[in-house]
């Protein structure tokens, strides 16, 4: 056999072995008969054998028909099986809104995304009056409730095309979405109608953002009435809006007198030149165009002398030419004409913007979406064919990882947050629902492996930003940046659970700042939190990394020691007062403070953190008692703080700002 014929074998397999048992079938009955002729019938005890001969060859024919026939039928099937679960899989994962009714407008498929728009619970099958009375449809244009046949699936049903159809769902818990919705009917072989599907994509930022630009178009209207220079929008050499400063220019008793009319109907003779020089010269393309003097002639007849300058812009959709007419004729000495820019509407794309990626079992890019190049700044070929975690952050990478393992081993939908790298080198974060995809002919005893992983992701970088902001300022004091109360709870309470496993001390020191009103009251506050400041700087510089320092408001914080014995504390204590006790020059004038520090040891003052505090603020006022710049260790025999000899104006004001 060459090799054309090869590829036709190749091409054609079932069709090949079928000639060749006909073939066979052929020569064996050419033998049969030279046979019958050389050496007559052949009998056996009466029977004839020539029909056992005929009933085996075609036996021998009919059952390897058969047998090639199932193998390639099963073959397909299996095909057609991955690719319903591949399907499967995206439709699923999608960020739009699937739903799938029977002719009776019930509902009996719908994706998960579809339960976010509706707040309606997935479920097999959905009546129609249970969709239809859960959640109330609305018009936004005219607010009106919709009637269930002017339903986007309802209408397919109906045999209706929809398309961009805008509706408002409100669920009755109080979601409410603006959703676009596409929906077709569905027709078995014999063209009946025996269903209908819909695809709604979420567009309730779109439609605030309309509103928002309607709102604004409204507020730059009202300002162009206002405005003292005539502004008049052309097309097609018609004038198509003119404010009140341009009617009165223009000798007209009302708007309706000019709009419609053509603009060199009202340009003297002579003049109109200039201004058809400035649209075929300069044109649309003119950054910033001079400009353009001509005399204008009013209905009434008077003639004015004006200044116009021209600009392109889209109004009402239909690219135009806005000119803002100045009357110079008794303003000569103006040296430049008001310029106006109007801001040009944003078009928002009903396209999916996120990055869909499949990933094979090596981690190796098989497939990544056109919105990688846009987004990431990448080319298909420099994407494809490369390790995924390459373009994660190394330390986001155990990240995914983890989401590759946990799918290959349970087979379940992940989900996960980390940053992957921009072609310019900076890091975004996306978030990643990861799903398996299976082939069904690759099993693994008895568990399915995935073969590849679907990846669909979209830009939370914005987000991620204000969370580390939020929590910046949920948890760090403003002025001295030092750990806020918020943080010292946090952190009181993971040492204290560590130390109980351990067996570990903490020490608590509460630290007043001896002086510090004297400063802010003859310096004043701008002065006292400067002095806050040096002072915060001077706690981090003199205590060990590990050491935990926070202010509680006002001239009070705290600093916490871990696994610290009595003696290391002291130490501690007196270089904090040593530092401290330093004079600082603040405003040009040297001031110096003193700190008073109470001390209360975990475990054996107490076994809570507000307990701990209130014991080392109570030896604190001992301490300050004492002739403050030192420090105290809490005692059970200590005096109360009310027989100590501290200004009680000073307890309150101090509890106070610590509340």
């Amino acid at each position: 056999m060459n090799t054309k014929d090869s590829v036709k074998y190749k091409k054609y397999p079932i069709l090949m072995k079928f000639i060749m048992i006909i073939v066979i079938l052929l020569i064996g009955q050419f033998a049969y008969r030279l046979f019958d002729i050389v050496f007559g019938p052949i009998q056996v005890d009466g029977l004839d054998l020539k029909f056992f001969f005929d009933l085996g060859f075609v036996l021998l024919i009919v059952a390897p028909v058969i047998l090639i026939f199932l193998k390639q039928t099963q073959h397909h099937l299996n095909e057609i099986e991955s690719h319903e679960q591949f399907m499967e899989s995206i439709f699923e994962n999608m960020y739009e809104g699937f739903i799938v009714c029977d002719q009776n407008g019930n509902l009996t498929r719908t994706n998960s995304k579809i339960s976010e728009y509706i707040d309606l619970e997935y479920d097999d099958y959905i009546p129609f009056e249970k969709w239809t009375s859960y959640v109330q449809y609305f018009d936004p244009e005219t607010n009106e409730l919709l009637a269930p046949n002017e339903l986007p699936l309802i209408r397919a049903l109906n045999n209706e095309k929809v398309k961009d159809q805008q509706l408002l769902a409100k669920s009755e818990n109080g979601v409410n979405k603006y959703l676009s919705v596409n929906a077709k009917c569905l027709k078995d072989h014999k063209g009946r109608v025996i269903g209908a599907f819909s695809v709604s994509h979420d567009v309730t930022d779109q439609v605030e953002t309309k509103r928002r630009i309607k709102q604004s178009e409204e507020q730059y209207r009202s300002l162009i009435e206002l405005l003292p220079d005539a502004v008049i929008v052309q097309k097609d050499e018609k004038i198509v809006f003119a404010n009140d400063r341009a009617r009165e220019m223009l000798g007209g008793q009302s708007v309706e007198d000019i709009e419609g009319k053509p603009i060199y109907d009202f340009i003297q003779y002579g003049y109109e030149q200039n201004l058809m020089t400035w649209i075929d010269e300069e044109g649309m393309n003119a950054r910033f165009p001079k400009p353009v003097e001509q005399k204008i002639v009013s209905l009434d007849g008077r003639e004015r002398d004006v200044e116009s300058v021209g600009v392109p812009i889209v109004f009402q959709g239909e690219p135009c030419i806005l000119t803002i007419d100045r009357d110079i004729t008794e303003r000569k000495e103006i040296e430049q004409a008001l310029t106006e820019t109007r801001r040009q509407y944003q078009v928002i794309a009903n396209n999916m913007n996120d990055l869909i990626a499949i990933v094979n079992k090596d981690g190796k890019i098989v497939y990544s979406s056109p919105s990688h190049n846009w987004f990431l700044g990448f080319s298909h070929e420099e994407f494809e064919g490369n390790d995924a975690l390459s373009f994660v952050h190394p330390d986001d990478q155990d990240v995914m990882k983890e989401l590759y393992y946990n799918i290959m081993a349970t087979g379940v939908t992940q989900e996960a947050e980390y940053r992957i790298r921009h072609q310019s080198g900076k890091w975004l974060w996306i978030q990643v629902k990861a799903s398996p995809l299976f082939n069904e002919e690759h099993f693994d005893g008895a568990v399915q492996l995935p073969d590849e992983i679907l990846l669909v992701s979209r830009d939370i970088t914005e987000r991620k930003e204000l969370e580390e902001q939020l929590r910046h300022m949920a948890y760090y004091d403003e002025l001295t940046e030092l750990p806020n109360r918020q943080f010292l709870e946090d952190h009181m309470n993971r040492l204290m659970a560590k130390s109980k496993r351990h067996g570990e001390n903490i020490s608590t020191l509460f630290i007043d700042l001896d002086g510090f009103k004297i400063v802010n009251d003859q310096l004043g506050h701008d002065a006292g939190d400067e002095l806050l400041k040096v002072i915060s700087s001077r706690f981090v510089n003199n205590l060990r990394e590990e050491d935990f320092i926070a202010r509680l408001g006002g001239d009070e914080f705290i600093v916490v020691l871990e696994d610290e014995s009595e003696e290391g504390t002291v130490g501690a204590a007196q270089r904090i007062i040593e530092s401290l006790s330093k004079p600082i020059k603040i405003k040009g004038e040297e001031v110096q403070i003193s700190p008073s520090i109470g001390i209360s040891m975990y475990p054996k003052d107490a076994k809570d953190m507000d307990t701990l505090i209130n014991k080392a603020d109570h030896a604190m006022y001992v301490a300050k008692s004492k002739g403050k710049n030192t420090y105290q260790f809490y005692r059970t025999d200590l005096p109360k703080v009310q027989d100590l000899n501290v200004n009680p104006i000073t307890k309150i004001l101090n509890r106070f700002k610590r509340d």
